[in-house]
């Protein structure tokens, strides 16, 4: 289940990343099925792929230096 709204910018066999804006995405890892792809819109909760156990999400931020 994605915890934002975002778009996917890479869908794998089992993983998904989901851009919630220029600086931040959150990475879904360990699926054994993943049921979206790259460029999809996803809303908060959507359903992004199954898991027989547990679940890893990473969220990286990406800090621009602004001149």
């Amino acid at each position: 289940m994605s915890f934002t709204a975002g778009t996917v910018t890479e869908a794998t066999e089992d993983s998904v990343t989901v851009a919630i804006d220029d600086d931040t995405s959150i990475v879904y890892k360990g699926f054994t099925d993943v049921y979206v792809e790259a460029n999809a819109k996803v809303s908060a909760n959507a359903l992004l792929g199954k898991y027989d156990g547990s679940f890893t999400a990473t969220n990286v931020a990406y800090v621009r230096k602004r001149t």
